[in-house]
């Protein structure tokens, strides 16, 4: 089982699961994977609580979350975020699996306050808290332990051949943005997003909610096996 216009942007594609880096050679797993400078207007640094949920958003582009699972135990989740034009989208999957997108709307809801809304229309408020609670860092500490930090590194960065149908190239930049050629040579930019085994292409090009397209993708020798969600056959193959 497989398991150029800057974007307004925050990304960082994880610390949790496995990723990918490469560079000459064959490729080898790490556990990081793309990032970005941060614009420095980011609403979400720092620590926030909604309902029960505590919440920690990170400069790197990632945040954990202490909520509340099955049976009323409390456990910690890591996620990638990524901001425009008033969108949230968060990309990973709750204690490990395939990622997934996420996509919120926000506002300022008074001061010391986030309004964020879900696609289906609930809201949550986002309180500021002066520090992290004891359980968050607790659960953090723990976390560490078996998920450390480790160096950004990018796992796609640079040109890549594609054998896809309808498209010969991707150039992905390490700033998050990704310029696509199509098999008639015409391009068209877009940012990406990385995590775990999976990868995230954003078109904010257009207005309301960001347009989001996802892959699983697969490292086998020195070229990456992209399929679509659910599919079992690649959609595309890279290659240098």
């Amino acid at each position: 089982m497989r398991k150029t216009r800057a974007c307004l942007v925050l990304l960082l594609a994880l610390a949790a699961g496995r990723a990918f880096c490469g560079g000459s050679g064959e490729l080898s797993p790490t556990r990081e994977g793309a990032a970005v400078i941060p614009p420095a207007d980011n609403p979400f640094t720092g620590i926030w609580q909604a309902g029960d949920s505590t919440f920690s958003f990170k400069e790197n582009g990632t945040f954990t979350t202490v909520s509340t699972h099955c049976c009323g135990l409390r456990f910690l989740d890591e996620y990638t975020y990524f901001i425009h034009d008033g969108t949230l989208l968060t990309y990973g999957a709750m204690m490990g699996g395939t990622p997934s997108i996420r996509k919120y709307r926000f506002a300022a809801g008074g001061e010391g306050a986030i309004l964020v809304v879900t696609e289906g229309g609930t809201e949550w408020l986002y309180t500021r808290l002066p520090e992290l609670p004891e359980e968050h860092s607790r659960l953090e500490e723990e976390y560490r332990l078996y998920v450390p930090p480790g160096e950004i590194t990018n796992p796609f960065t640079g040109r890549w051949n594609v054998q896809a149908s309808g498209v010969r190239s991707f150039d992905f930049r390490a700033n998050g943005t990704v310029y696509t050629r199509n098999a008639s040579g015409r391009g068209s930019e877009a940012c990406y997003l990385v995590r775990e085994d999976g990868i995230a292409f954003i078109d904010v090009s257009g207005k309301g909610f960001p347009g989001v397209t996802e892959y699983v993708f697969e490292i086998r020798g020195e070229n990456v096996l992209m399929y679509e969600k659910g599919a079992e056959t690649p959609w595309g193959v890279l290659g240098r």
